[in-house]
């Protein structure tokens, strides 16, 4: 028999969607794997960084978190986040923390998320329609 080492790596987390509206209100699944203890919702810190400033998110932005164990083995904590608006278009690194008192929070997963513009309709003129719903320009 030979010895061989073995280094396990955890998934990648999965997010969901990975854009929103700088309007906010847009509401992100994360999936993080390989926390050995998922923290409670009240533990959960969640900071945005726009690459010069981190800001802590309101408490009332994490909607819920569970934990979800494959077959006891391997930790799956599930993360629904409410976005808040932005100022401006752009990517942001969104950070989530156990917060720990009295100690530095411990970063349990990061990911990307990009604010872009909402569409906006504009000209909109209808033509003369006809009785069978056809338009004449």
């Amino acid at each position: 028999t030979g010895v061989f080492s073995f280094e396990y790596v955890a998934p990648p987390r999965i997010v969901s969607p990975v854009d929103g509206s700088v309007k906010g209100g847009t509401e992100v699944t994360v999936k993080a794997y390989g926390i050995d203890d998922i923290p409670a919702q009240s533990e959960v810190l969640v900071t945005m960084f726009d690459g010069e400033t981190e800001t802590a998110l309101d408490s009332a932005n994490v909607l819920a978190i569970s934990d979800n164990r494959q077959g006891g083995l391997i930790s799956e904590m599930t993360l629904l986040l409410a976005m808040p608006a932005f100022a401006t278009p752009g990517m942001v690194t969104c950070r989530i923390k156990r917060f720990m008192v009295g100690a530095s929070n411990e970063l349990l997963a990061d990911f990307l998320f990009e604010y872009f513009n909402p569409p906006v309709a504009s000209n909109l003129e209808q033509g003369d329609a006809t009785v069978k719903g056809q338009t004449a320009a």
